[in-house]
């Protein structure tokens, strides 16, 4: 019963004590996050009024303090880059006009924030505050100190406190409680149990133990009863477990093989034959060398064999494009060394991975590496001496920011894809009319295509039925595409536009025999009209419930050889070019995952010197399909329908 009220009451102590901590902690950075973040939004409403040539705007910044939002409950005050107060809400008022000198404020005139926990004087009530600088090309113009109460924080923790203890006392009452009736009910059964196995301890197997309960006890005594008979049944359980085995070993994925002492294979499973090209009847009895000529594995089973250690080592398999990972143990059999068991994985899969996982991280290093290097050797220039010339200073700048806004569209465009890898993206699927939707993703790009007078053509009928989309996620797949296909067209070519029944435009994406004639064109993957195809690796569409949108144009097309790897992240047909152009290699990587998403397919076709064709197809919004729509064209949002 003491251990018992003992584990009780630590358990009890030692999660209160954690769930105290973890809350305060938990109100503390929520509180901190908060005022952080308005200190921020106030920090760059008012910095322009704080670094004026001729001083601060004192009107500008104290009306501003005093008519921030009194709904947040944070005190505010502006302070210049002396530390005076210019402007503050009502409940500091006091304080205009006066130098305020804190920790926090040292911090943040030094250009860092300032935080911590402390106390308001004039109430007395425990406050979090905050001081964040304003800074304007550099430097310090000014300070934004917030503070915010604690006080309804630590009142929670309080009553949170006061119901653990309550739940500790409760707990420990139905812990004498229970724990006086379980005593009694333990300490009987074990005194019989301990008899009978005195009894059987002595060769009597005639002992029975009477089964009163089916808790541990009452098992403990089913064991008992059943250890006699199971005496009789061993060799028969021996002979099962050899089968059972035997099963495991011909289904198991990873691939094994057994030698004897000689080295010769005794056993070889259905994996390891298929990894290693043979057949079982062809491997037993075999020299074990004679399954992997020519490779490093030979010489490592036979160290085991010499010297019984255990052994690891990767094995390319000559001939084949496999990898194969084996494990080498010794094979004991009454305390001496009888064999060998050889465990091989197929970690060519994995393999493949890694490369791609460490060429993605070295495309990611040299596409910031390029515009951070530019940005650092003209920073550098200036710092030199080329700021005093406004002409060279204005170029060098606007060099800085376009390698600025490179970056940035470089970082969007990885956390766009890793927000669809983790399955983190809201998505806002409602009906919409696809050539509407196509039209505002040509007008966004209007000016850029006559700026290279290239004409647009437009081809699809007046009847097609609304698509279930996101709005937002089909026009950035559009603009990613469109954009892709005027960049890479001469100046004069020609873009179509095209919109259909997916059997149409994309009859890969449609069951062959699905929509006639049309969708039984050839598989995806095989050479078209001297081009070639690459599409992402989807089932099926059935015909009819898809929409189709191809965008094909008269550029310079893409080499067949580097069509299977369009989609792949960071990929470049013309690196050089395609850096110029400012891209990210990500857009086409990030249309196959959204379009994908939305339950499509995409696909691309090119030759190269005469164009590219990109098609993707997008399901039809159906009644009755759970969207939302029942049929009614007058229920469906505006610019929706035939």
């Amino acid at each position: 019963m003491a251990v018992y009220l003992l584990l009780v009451l630590v358990a009890m102590e030692l999660t209160g004590l954690y769930l105290w901590a973890s809350l305060r902690s938990y109100y503390l950075n929520s509180i901190r996050l908060s005022l952080t973040a308005h200190a921020q939004l106030l920090g760059g409403m008012v910095a322009g009024y704080l670094a004026r040539p001729e001083g601060p705007d004192r009107e500008a910044v104290a009306n501003l303090a005093s008519g921030w939002p009194a709904e947040t409950g944070f005190a505010v005050a502006i302070l210049d880059a002396g530390g005076v107060v210019l402007g503050a809400s009502r409940s500091q008022a006091d304080l205009v006009g006066k130098r305020l000198q804190t920790d926090e404020v040292s911090n943040a005139l030094g250009g860092s924030r300032g935080s911590s926990v402390g106390t308001d004087p004039r109430s007395g009530e425990p406050v979090y505050v905050v001081a964040e600088p304003v800074m304007d090309s550099g430097r310090v113009v000014g300070v934004v100190y917030l503070q915010g109460s604690l006080a309804p924080a630590y009142e929670v923790l309080r009553n949170i406190r006061r119901i653990l203890l309550w739940a500790t006392g409760a707990a420990l009452v139905l812990t004498v409680v229970l724990g006086s009736g379980l005593a009694r009910t333990i300490t009987r059964p074990i005194e019989e149990v301990t008899r009978k196995a005195a009894l059987m301890a002595r060769g009597d197997f005639d002992q029975a133990i009477p089964v009163r309960s089916g808790d541990e006890i009452g098992q403990l005594a089913e064991m008992f009863n059943y250890l006699a008979g199971r005496l009789k049944e061993t060799l028969a359980a021996i002979s099962d477990e050899r089968n059972k085995l035997e099963t495991i070993m011909a289904f198991m994925a990873d691939g094994i093989v057994a030698v004897d002492r000689g080295g010769r294979v005794i056993r070889v499973n259905q994996a390891a034959c298929r990894m290693l090209g043979v057949t079982p009847e062809s491997s037993l009895g075999r020299e074990h060398h004679e399954l992997w000529p020519n490779t490093g594995l030979a010489l490592a089973v036979q160290a085991v064999l010499d010297q019984g250690q255990t052994a690891s080592l990767q094995v390319h398999l000559p001939g084949q494009d496999r990898v194969l990972q084996a494990h080498i143990t010794p094979l004991r059999e009454r305390g001496s060394l009888g064999g060998a068991v050889v465990v091989l994985h197929d970690i060519t899969e994995l393999q493949r991975v890694e490369a791609m996982r460490r060429e993605f991280v070295a495309n990611v290093s040299h596409e910031l590496k390029t515009p951070l290097t530019t940005v650092k050797s003209y920073v550098e220039t200036l710092l030199d001496g080329a700021a005093e010339d406004p002409d060279l200073r204005q170029r060098f700048l606007r060099v800085v920011e376009s390698e600025t806004d490179r970056m940035v569209r470089l970082v969007r465009d990885l956390l766009h894809l890793s927000q669809l890898d983790q399955g983190t993206v809201r998505w806002d699927i409602q009906p919409y009319d696809l050539p509407s939707l196509v039209e505002e993703a040509l007008a966004k790009l209007e000016v850029t295509a006559q700026r290279k007078r290239l004409q647009i053509h437009r081809e699809w009928p007046r009847d097609l039925p609304p698509v279930l989309v996101d709005r937002d996620k089909l026009l950035q797949v559009l603009l990613n595409i469109l954009a892709n296909a005027i960049e890479f067209t001469p100046e004069g070519g020609a873009i179509t536009v095209r919109v259909g029944a997916a059997e149409a435009l994309f009859p890969a994406a449609v069951p062959a025999g699905a929509a006639g004639p049309a969708a039984a064109q050839g598989p995806a993957g095989v050479a078209t009209a001297g081009g070639a195809r690459a599409e992402a690796p989807e089932p099926a569409q059935e015909a009819g419930r898809y929409l189709a949108v191809q965008v094909q144009d008269t550029g310079i097309g893409i080499p067949k050889d580097d069509l299977p790897r369009i989609f792949e992240r960071f990929y470049r047909v013309d690196k050089a070019r395609s850096r110029t152009l400012g891209g990210t290699g990500l857009g086409m990587a990030i249309a196959k995952q959204i379009v994908e998403a939305l339950g499509g397919r995409i696909g691309i076709d090119s030759e190269l010197g005469k164009g590219t064709v990109v098609t993707f197809t997008v399901p039809v919004a159906l009644a009755g399909d759970g969207s939302g729509w029942d049929g009614d064209e007058a229920a469906l949002p505006e610019g929706v329908g035939p």
